[in-house]
């Protein structure tokens, strides 16, 4: 299991004991699945880049919430984003899903992912 998995679950996890009412999926077109699954998935989703966690709750200023788990923070020194393609690829429909209203983060570690939305439940 990648690193960013294990963070995710430990996160679904909290969610599940700590507010069990909020409703949430993950995006899995990342796991390994066969050449013809990957086919099927690719041609339900808009497109390629989307966060790996939908958090279905709103809260005063966005209408749903959106992580995308890394393994380690993709922020250079600078405070820039990375230059990745696949990191500039999930910002561009990061950018699209802010201008519809909904907050959207990269998170790095479980700690993150909780302080992110527990700050963004209080709202």
């Amino acid at each position: 299991m990648k690193k960013e998995e294990a963070i995710q679950i430990k996160f679904c996890n909290y969610l599940k004991k700590n507010h069990s009412l909020v409703i949430f999926t993950a995006d899995l077109s990342g796991d390994n699945v066969n050449i013809q699954q990957a086919r099927k998935n690719k041609m339900q989703r808009s497109s390629r880049g989307f966060p790996d966690l939908m958090i279905f709750e709103r809260n005063k200023e966005y209408g749903m919430l959106f992580l995308e788990f890394k393994k380690e923070s993709p922020y250079l020194k600078n405070g820039k984003l990375s230059t990745n393609k696949h990191i500039q690829e999930q910002n561009e429909l990061h950018k699209k899903l802010r201008l519809k209203g909904f907050k959207v983060d990269f998170v790095w570690s479980l700690e993150d992912a909780i302080l992110i939305f527990e700050k963004y439940i209080k709202k």
